[in-house]
This record gives structure tokens, sequence and C-alpha cells, in this order.
């Protein structure tokens, strides 16, 4: 049952109704939508599923599928939109399809989440390939995914960006995984976990079978590096969890033979850490593998682990086991807590900040700051609507005092001075002292 209302403004007195009156099997209720018509009248009817305020909506009628009557959303130009909660949300828009963000992670069941039976399962094909197959244009041009538009700076036109969908199934399996195991170690623990800790709680879900891949234990198909995994076997498969060591020289080019060149590193787990080899067509070309949370479809050979797919790679900061999506949140994630700030990084969505996924969030301030980092240019169309609704949003809560939003652009190289400054305002307006150092 929803407890979502919807006022209707009819005359003389306005009436409130529930969405389960409105909607009945997934459609909506024809004979309550043409009783409010009746006499030429056009009430408007406010959804109040949204914190930050009402949302607009007008009966229409068009002749559409098994209705008549439907409702449409006001076009005023707010930029708020029903809440995944409300049950507006999931029925049809008569005057075609809505931007709406997807529900949930597809592929992805959560199981008792939040507490500490929690599991997941997460539908993939662990292993799509045999080895001898993994050539670098499979690795390119295996399934590929729409993820993105990039517009052509001369013409205008959009260009298609893929990546493989093996390889964007495989970071997001990375993802979840993460996230039990950041809950595990956040348990065991009176204080936030380093980076170390939460690989444990990952290896630990692991081992009690949590963590589940199309509803089979990922136990029986991963390891983490450990001393007592002794009898590995010349020619075994296996998912391989750990993180790649962070000192320099361990980032090795080794020889040719029939892979070409290829790259040596530490796989570090559970005090102990192996040999991994990475062809160079499978190293990612945009950064450093050193010092990253790594997931890598391997196969051993001669007491070392040889890669057969791109690794999917994370950055998961020793001070408080955050994970981060990028550089140039690390640098925002560390100039945060050097200012003695509490500092939230949200994984998911969530109904308290609109449905939207800030990438930092300061709960202690009054009120709560949402922080964005801003690190593709606006040529990317997809990014870029995405942008300009969530700072529609932002400035939209801000304005009814309901959050503080801040952000950096980071492809402007000024804008972090002014992102500094705007932070220092936030401190100094709430009584604290400002402790930014140059």
């Amino acid at each position: 049952m929803s407890t979502a209302t919807v006022t209707v403004a009819l005359s003389p007195q306005p009436i409130t109704v529930s969405y389960d009156e409105l909607i009945v099997n997934g459609q909506w209720n024809q004979a309550l939508l043409a009783s409010w018509r009746v006499g030429g009248n056009h009430p408007m009817l406010i959804c109040h599923c949204h914190p930050l305020g009402a949302i607009a909506m007008h009966i229409v009628e068009r002749p559409r599928g098994s209705g008549r009557y439907h409702l449409a959303d006001n076009p005023d130009g707010s930029p708020l939109e029903h809440m995944l909660a409300c049950p507006r949300y999931h029925v049809d828009d008569p005057d075609g399809p809505r931007n709406t963000k997807s529900v949930g992670t597809p592929g992805v069941e959560w199981t008792n989440e939040g507490s500490a039976n929690e599991r997941v399962d997460i539908r993939i094909n662990l292993f799509p390939q045999a080895p001898e197959q993994s050539t670098e244009n499979a690795v390119n041009e295996e399934q590929p995914v729409w993820v993105s538009v990039l517009k052509n700076p001369q013409t205008g036109a959009p260009a298609g960006v893929s990546v493989s969908r093996a390889e964007s199934e495989f970071g997001g399996l990375l993802r979840e995984w993460y996230r039990i195991g950041f809950s595990h170690a956040r348990r065991s623990l009176s204080k936030c976990p380093t980076d170390e800790q939460v690989l444990r709680g990952m290896w630990r879900s692991m081992l009690d079978r949590r963590v589940t891949v199309n509803k089979a234990p990922i136990v029986t198909d991963a390891y983490v590096p450990y001393g007592r995994i002794t009898r590995l076997r010349e020619g075994e498969r296996k998912i391989l969890l750990g993180r790649i060591d962070e000192v320099p020289f361990r980032e090795q080019v080794v020889g040719g033979g029939k892979d070409g060149v290829q790259w040596r590193y530490e796989l570090v787990g559970i005090d102990c850490a192996w040999t991994l080899v990475v062809p160079n067509r499978f190293r990612p070309k945009h950064h450093s593998m050193n010092g990253r949370f790594c997931l890598v479809d391997a196969e051993y050979h001669k007491d070392e682990w040889r890669a057969l797919r791109r690794p999917a790679c994370a950055i998961v900061h020793p001070q408080g086991g955050v994970w981060l999506d990028s550089q140039y949140e690390a640098r925002m994630y560390e100039f945060l807590i050097g200012q003695g700030a509490t500092v939230e990084k949200p994984l998911l969505p969530s109904a308290q900040w609109f449905h939207y996924k800030p990438d930092f969030v300061l709960p202690n301030e009054s009120p709560p700051v949402l922080i964005e980092v801003w690190g593709l240019p606006d040529t990317f169309l997809t990014y870029h609507e995405q942008k300009a609704k969530k700072t529609a949003t932002y400035a939209y809560g801000q304005k009814q005092g309901k959050i503080r939003f801040l952000e950096w652009n980071a492809q402007d190289p000024t804008d972090w001075a002014r992102f500094v400054r705007s932070f220092r305002s936030v401190k100094q307006g709430n009584g604290q002292e400002y402790r930014y150092r140059i």
C-alpha cells in the first residue's frame, strides 16, 4: 500500500486521495478521472511525494492503450521529479517516455541489506571467454554497451562511446562486493575502516557465502591471496581480488613472448601477495593500477597468475576505506578530511538526497552540505544533461533551506580556488574555525 497522496483542486472544496485509489492494476482509474472531468472541468492535481515541494499534474484526455484518461506532469519548469517510491513514477506518461532514472541496479539482488546477515547476488557471466580467445579485438568489440554520447566539437554531431559489456559488469561485481565488505568492516569496528580492513571484510563475506553470482557462492570461483592457500593447480582459472602493491617498483615491464609486452604486479591479499602478470593489451590505458583494489580473471602458470582480460580497478582510500570514482574525487576527499569534516560517500541514490547520489555529503553541517565533483567535459551529452538536472534540483533544495550545495568543475583549472572560498563560507557561517592550509 502506498502512502503517497494527491490533492485534487475541485470546487468548492479540494480533496485528498491516495494513489491506491488513483491506480488500479497498474492503470489509471478511468471512472475516477472521468468524474473529475464532468462539465468540462480541468482540476489541478498536486503530488506530495517529493520532500522539496509539490509536483503539479493535470488530466489528459487522450485514448492510449486501455485508457482514455491519464495524468501528466505540468510543464512548469520545476526541476522536481517524482520519487522512485511514488506510484506515479511507474505509470506511463501520455506525452511520451520521461527521462526517468533506473530503478535499482540491473542484475543485482540484495537480501537483508543493512543487517549482519545481508547478502548480495550478481547476475553476470564470470568467465565469458576461453583464454585463447582473449584477443585485443575481443576486449574492444565484445558486446559493446552504449554508455554516453560525445559531441564532436567541430560539427556538433554526436559520436558513440562504448565499452565492453563484460568489462562493465565486472566492474559492477567489484562495486557490489566492496559494498558488502565495507558494511562488514564498519560493523566489526568502532571507527572508520582502513582499505586493508575493507579488503578483509570482502574476504570474510566471500567465505561466509554472502556474495553469490547467479545464486552460486563466489567462493567456489574466486580467491583472495591468502598464505594458507598452498595447493594451486597449473592452469586453474579463478577470479582474483586484492590490492595492487603501491610501491612504485612493483609495476614492472617484463619480456615479450607470444603476449608481447607484459606488466608484473604484486596482488596483496590477507597477509600475503601473489604475482600477477597483465599483458599490455589488458592494462588500463588511463591510469596506473598501483594502490587500487583489483578484480581480475586470471589463470595460474608457473608460480604466477596471468590476466585473461582487463582487470576492474577501484580507488579505495586508506583512511576511511571510502570508494572513490576518480582521482578528482580523491583530491576532494583528502581536502575534506584534512579540514576535519565528517564525510559520507553515498554509493546509491537516496530519497534523502532527492533520489540522487551526491559525490560527498557533510551530514554534520546545518543544513547538510552536498558536494558534486564534475570530472567530465560538457561535450558528453548524457553527462551534461544529468549534471543540469542535478544542479537544478540541488539549487531548489538550497532555496528551500534543506541543503547547502557546493560544486567543483575539475575541468576548469581556476575553479578549485572558487570552491575553497565557498567551503570557507559554509564553515564560517556555521561558526566553525576554518583550517584550510595552502
